[in-house]
């Protein structure tokens, strides 16, 4: 999926998976995305035109949720672009 370049290039590793659906097969093709930077790890199911991401603030003893959306997939690419470092 070409929308998710501008993540590749930064380090996001992908790998190709299926997640249910209400269609005729039960499932869609999809994309999960993860990259792990300082204390932060950021992550993104693409499928279709879809997302949904998130960063979670990750410490010895836990893990703090610090932003989710989801929508059209391009739309939630530009706001990972976004985030801070």
């Amino acid at each position: 999926m070409a929308v998710v370049a501008p993540l590749r290039a930064i380090g996001w590793v992908f790998v190709p998976t299926t997640l249910a659906a209400p269609t005729s097969r039960g499932t869609v093709d999809a994309l999960f995305g993860l990259r792990t930077h300082g204390d932060f790890e950021d992550n993104i199911q693409v499928w279709e035109k879809w997302a949904v991401a998130s960063r979670q603030r990750k410490t010895p003893d836990q893990e703090t949720p610090v932003w989710q959306s989801s929508g059209r997939a391009d739309d939630i690419v530009r706001e990972l672009l976004t985030l801070p470092e």
